[in-house]
């Protein structure tokens, strides 16, 4: 009896081995459910990622060694200007790496610029120091030092530096004021920044297709039409660089800009791994890459590469990036324990059904293998089931987030219909003053062209007629007329446009500007102007009001055009759009 039992319990163990296999394989299949998001040639290029960044230490040390080698000509070097260019050598190398050291040797290279007299050494080493405190954050010293230079007196190259610096501390201030947003804020400075840049920039200059890339990214089309040129550049790169780094990132922005999500995350894992293979530490690529790899469900890929970025983050001193990388680890960590808390509830599960199973053996292996068919069915129908509960709440929170949006919507659209009516309330009080004031100016134009008829009909009543001859003869009066008619237009005029002056010379050459003279509301050249603020263009009418030639008025315009600071062919639409009116 006792060894049938025996043969009985050694003859069920094949099936049970058989059945732990599968719930192992189940298992396995829900775990790594998680990266199913990604495509296979993506998670082929994570991999290579993964051995790269297990070869960090490898290239840090390299990248140490270069600095010592540069350390240690410095260290004997007694000429200062080849002190102060390996000063800057070390600055570049510190500049995405440790951003006290590239403060310290910028500051090294300030001091030997400014002891050997070269401004434009100084302001190159500034613009330098400037960059690496806006981007670890230091913003209000980064607009200090930029003021410290003179853009009049910069090369054409180096005033390219500066508006490439200004351009970089904009963007991160407003990276840094919300921490969500990793692209450019596209407003009027940063447009102007970027057309100018691009339209003197060569496309030799290394910076020329990063700046083409942001100036793409404004819209779908720019980005469609430059990725070929950008792939033609990175064609055959090797990824060991910042410049291949910032390149594949900017691909991988431009395809963003697409929703590419594919190639998009392609070129930011190749971004990655040319970032860490250069040591640079001031990196936004494996950021962005943790962030997809968290949005897949990929939390241990993620977490290693959030906690990468955090240690080169901490390292650099960034706070720009500080806020961003905390806020996404705390989501990733917060999953982790959601993971492993349902992973947990699964593994009891299991094992209570493994409990029953070798229960229910005893009986019949039969029925206990139905009952599992049929436990795994419903487990499946609940998948299947928490997927679309999931699906709704997620359509729910959109429906949610768009109707926010449709409030905020709605209540500026209201706040600015208010401010509209108040506006029309002012200009129609404005204009009931100034109808007023023309009214006044006429009546008392018709008393005192009254007044000098009757004075004309008494004198030719006394038989004055000389004295009629000589006061008609005289212009005096209406040179008078004209001088009042004058001082009640400039009058009026800057009543509607107090800034008009100070507007009017912020279009010419500080050189150029133009100097009222004491007791001066306008002078000719600026009523000239103003009459073409208020829409009169026609020198043939501006010179009927002035009571001036046309010849003059023209000689005027032109020479007027030629002390301007922005094209000739632009003035005057300048003009029209000069100041806001006050009422």
């Amino acid at each position: 009896m006792e060894f049938r039992n025996f043969a009985a319990a050694k003859h069920l163990q094949q099936p049970m081995k058989k059945l732990t296999a599968v719930l192992v394989g189940l298992l396995a299949i829900v775990l790594s459910a998680s990266s199913a998001g990604i495509s296979r040639a993506n998670m082929l290029l994570l991999d290579s990622l993964d051995a790269v960044l297990a070869r960090s230490d490898e290239f840090v040390a390299s990248k140490e060694a270069s600095l010592a080698r540069i350390k240690a000509r410095a260290s004997v070097v007694t000429d200062l200007e080849e002190r102060y260019w390996l000063y800057r050598d070390l600055y570049h190398s510190y500049s995405a790496y440790d951003s006290d050291s590239a403060l310290a040797y910028s500051a090294r290279a300030i001091v030997i610029a400014d002891s050997l007299g070269r401004r434009h050494w100084m302001d190159d080493a500034l613009l330098s120091r400037a960059y690496i405190l806006s981007a670890t954050g230091l913003f209000q010293q980064a607009n200090e030092t930029i003021q410290r230079i003179d853009p009049e007196q910069l090369s054409p190259r180096m005033y390219l530096n500066y508006c490439e610096t200004n351009l970089f501390v904009q963007t991160h201030v407003d990276q840094y004021v919300d921490a969500r947003n990793d692209m450019m804020p596209y407003t009027s400075t940063t447009d102007e920044l970027l057309e100018a840049l691009c339209s003197s920039l060569p496309s030799t200059d290394p910076e020329y297709y990063w700046i083409s890339g942001w100036r793409a990214l404004r819209t779908q089309e720019g980005a469609r039409e430059f990725i070929p040129r950008l792939e033609t550049v990175m064609a055959g790169a090797a990824y060991d660089s910042r410049n291949d780094a910032r390149n594949a990132w900017m691909m991988s922005a431009l395809y963003d800009k697409l929703s590419d999500d594919e190639n998009r995350l392609k070129y930011l894992i190749l971004s990655a791994i040319a970032d860490v293979r250069a040591s640079v530490r001031e990196i936004a690529s494996l950021e962005d890459v943790a962030a997809f790899t968290y949005a897949a469900g990929d939390l241990d890929h993620a977490n290693t590469y959030i906690s990468y970025a955090i240690r080169c983050a901490s390292d650099y001193k960034s706070r720009v990036r500080i806020a961003r990388l905390a806020d996404l680890q705390y989501h990733i960590s917060e999953a982790y324990e959601e993971r492993n808390a349902a992973q947990a509830k699964r593994l009891d599960a299991y094992f209570a059904v493994l409990i029953v199973i070798l229960l229910l053996l005893t009986a019949a292996f039969t029925v206990i293998v139905a009952q599992l068919r049929r436990i795994r069915r419903r487990g499946m129908q609940l998948d299947q089931a928490n997927e679309a509960l999931n699906m709704r709440v997620s359509e729910l929170h959109a429906a949610r987030e768009q109707l926010h949006a449709a409030n905020e919507s709605l209540t500026a659209l209201y706040a600015s219909v208010k401010e509209d009516a108040r506006e029309l309330a002012r200009v129609n009080d404005a204009k009931e003053k100034y109808i007023a004031d023309i009214f006044a100016i006429c009546s008392d134009n018709v008393d005192k062209l009254d007044e000098f008829r009757k004075k004309i009909n008494r004198m030719i009543m006394a038989g004055r007629f000389d004295e009629v001859r000589e006061l008609t003869k005289s212009p005096e009066l209406s040179h008078s007329e004209l001088k009042e008619l004058y001082a009640n237009f400039d009058r009026i005029f800057l009543q509607i446009y107090p800034e008009f002056i100070a507007d009017f010379n912020s279009l010419l050459r500080p050189e150029e500007e133009i100097r009222l003279k004491k007791g001066e509301l306008l002078n000719t050249e600026l009523r000239i102007y103003a009459l073409v603020r208020l829409g009169l263009n026609d020198s043939v009418k501006i010179s009927n009001f002035l009571h001036c030639s046309v010849q003059t008025v023209y000689n005027t315009r032109l020479r007027i055009r030629n002390k301007a600071r922005v094209p000739r062919e632009e003035f005057a639409a300048r003009v029209r759009s000069l100041g806001k009116a006050i009422f």
